[in-house]
């Protein structure tokens, strides 16, 4: 950053009050720009208090975008500081910005075409001037290539079966004839994806043979256990070692060859490998003992979580996944890193179901399947019931055995959909609490189902254990307001305020954390759980990327991810919304850490935006920060006054 500052000459005066009663503006020697003002975020009513007027030095700080930094758009963002003073004017290259009473400034600009933020500011007395370099993401090339290298698809390393079909492309001057050869002499034609524009998308599909690239940068898979060869670095006879698949294009008579940036592997036989969920860190790092799958390889929600000791069936990677086959018609993706490869001869796992029986226990229900291997599963819930789905299991269950009646279950049922999918369904009178899965001394696979609380609809919160978490802490300071304020400490003094209104109302509040220190997200969760907690709230204010406006964006919203935990999301948001009158922007199911704790209800809360100067000042006032502690505490009570009548 580079600033100037200086007393203002008695000359410039009624100019500077001219501006500053206008409340922004150029210095007196540059025109004003006709840049309309953004309107500050719709409120329905004016339920924040006005911000304190700041009358200090004129001093130009700005937050955001810091000196350096690498902003991701070109057309607009927003920059935000402060200016030291409620009496200043500002211009930032040219653009009139309000000035908050207390200083701070918000404003979504043009990006600047060469990367220098100009600001300018006034008072009656004194003016100051900074600049703040930034690095813009490269300028779109008019120029239309032939082809771009850097769009060329599949990258990286993969497994296949033998047979499986590849897509494969890249992006391409529209009008061209393309196609991919592979080292076995074929050629496979690509077609270009209609449309008007220069360029197009070229794709087709091969089926999998093994390709190598000569470039080492490019990873190497895993599964198979085959190490990389050596690869001769001689151009003539590189490629034809490499056996790397090339594309070509050939537009208007010119002619231009990539290599495709893979390496592709079959399985042996196409027989699958068997591995075994063991994440190798220690517990006190990953703060679970568990592995996650995806939908797809990289992308997709956490939709399966699987214990230590769960066998696999892996039929393929890509780029530091493995494909994992649950039935013929459904494969998952899950980290490599956390999988141990089994020998190639190991029997692939499947078991036989034999007869369930069901514990109740005080707190929780626990339904047992004797199996043999310890297979992988999905659990799914919903009003007044639970399903379990176990792949490779194959049901000689004769005999459920419920022990000892229970009010809380209704009955329960088996199915075998197909020969790999084994699917058991447990009614209940009303929502599980939460559930947890979890091998037994016996190997046996335990689906212990949380039964609800004792709720007193007139003193919701009576006995209740709520675990109250403070996001970030520490050097994970979160989001960060035009003056100044960091999330970590607005979060924790609203947390600190939730916890004594709990405690007040006959609730037991567990602090995940009650000092300004960073914990990860797995040690949120397992201090919650080890409290034995019944609700989990993760308190946090929010943020924009780079290009969103937040005069259009900002706004109060909510953060759920198993059913469970939806009507808890939505009495807390109607909850602060009838208190700080903020913009509806609604819950969201989301696949955040802090939202999957599958052992009782949870929500992470995003009450506002850091960047808008009100609001920021607002969580800089005791009352406001008492107010949005007394706003959650209604949210939890009300969910809980909803859940004791069902």
């Amino acid at each position: 950053m580079h600033r100037m500052s200086w007393i203002l000459p008695r000359s410039a005066l009624a100019t500077a009050l001219l501006v500053g009663a206008c409340g922004g503006g150029d210095p007196p020697d540059r025109p004003t720009p006709m840049v309309p003002r953004p309107a500050a975020p719709e409120t329905r009513s004016v339920a924040l208090p006005p911000t304190p007027y700041v009358d200090g030095p004129l001093e130009l700080s700005v937050v955001y975008p810091p000196e350096g930094a690498r902003v991701a758009v070109r057309d607009s963002t927003f920059i935000f500081g402060s200016t030291g003073t409620g009496a200043a004017s500002l211009t930032i290259n040219g653009a009139v910005v309000p000035v908050a009473r207390n200083g701070a400034f918000l404003a979504f600009l043009p990006v600047p075409a060469d990367g220098v933020y100009r600001l300018d500011a006034s008072t009656v007395a004194a003016r100051d001037t900074l600049t703040v370099n930034v690095t813009l993401p490269p300028a779109p090339s008019f120029e239309t290539p032939l082809l771009d290298a850097g769009s060329a698809y599949p990258r990286g390393s993969r497994v296949a079966l033998e047979g499986e079909r590849v897509e494969a492309g890249f992006t391409g001057r529209r009008g061209g004839s393309a196609r991919l050869i592979l080292p076995d002499g074929r050629s496979i034609p690509l077609s270009a994806a209609p449309g008007s524009g220069p360029l197009t998308t070229y794709r087709g599909f091969f089926d999998a043979q093994r390709l190598m690239s000569g470039d080492t940068s490019v990873a190497w898979p895993a599964l198979t256990g085959e190490a990389r060869p050596l690869v001769p670095r001689a151009p003539a006879v590189a490629p034809a070692i490499e056996r790397a698949a090339v594309f070509e294009l050939i537009v208007d008579g010119d002619t231009v060859r990539e290599p495709l940036p893979f390496n592709l592997l079959l399985l042996e036989d196409g027989r699958p490998r068997v591995g075994v969920v063991s994440d190798p860190r220690p517990i006190e790092e990953r703060g679970d003992r568990q592995v996650i799958a995806r939908p797809g390889p990289g992308f997709g929600p956490y939709d399966y979580f699987w214990p230590d000791g769960t066998e696999l069936t892996l039929t393929g990677e890509q780029n530091g996944q493995y494909r994992v086959r649950l039935t013929d018609e459904l494969s998952v993706w899950s980290p490599a890193d956390e999988i141990r490869l089994l020998t190639d001869d190991s029997p692939l796992p499947e078991s036989r179901v034999e007869s369930v029986n069901i514990r109740p226990a005080p707190g929780w229900i626990d339904v047992r399947f004797p199996i043999s291997r310890r297979l992988p599963f999905r659990v799914d819930e919903g009003q007044d019931r639970i399903e379990i789905q176990i792949y490779g299991a194959l049901s000689r269950t004769n005999r459920i055995d419920y022990g000892a009646l229970d009010p809380f279950v209704r009955r329960a049922e088996w199915q075998q959909p197909n020969d790999a999918l084994y699917r058991f369904t447990l009614h209940l009178n009303g929502w599980a609490w939460g559930h947890d899965v979890f091998h037994d001394p016996r190997g046996w696979l335990v689906l212990r189902v949380r039964r609800p609380p004792p709720i007193d609809p007139e003193r919701p919160l009576q006995g209740r254990v709520i675990a109250v978490d403070a996001g970030h802490g520490g050097a994970a300071a979160g989001a960060q307001g035009p003056t100044g304020l960091r999330e970590a400490d607005a979060v924790l003094a609203v947390a600190r305020a939730l916890a004594r209104r709990l405690e007040a109302a006959g609730a037991r509040a567990v602090l995940t954390r009650n000092e300004d220190v960073d914990l990860s997200l797995e040690d949120r969760v397992a201090r919650a759980t080890a409290a034995g907690a019944e609700l989990m709230l993760s308190i946090h204010m929010d943020a924009f990327p780079d290009g969103v406006n937040p005069y259009v964006n900002a706004g109060t919203h909510m953060f759920y991810f198993h059913p469970r935990a939806a009507d808890l999301a939505r009495h807390l948001q109607r909850a602060l919304l009838d208190e700080l009158a903020l913009p509806d922007r609604g819950i969201n199911r989301a696949d955040l850490a802090l939202a999957r704790p599958t052992w009782m209800p949870s929500v992470l809360t995003e009450t506002m935006f850091m960047m808008i100067p009100q609001w920021e000042a607002a969580l800089r006032d005791p009352d406001v920060i008492d107010r949005i502690a007394e706003a959650h505490a209604e949210g939890i009570a009300a969910f809980l006054r909803a859940r004791a009548r069902d």
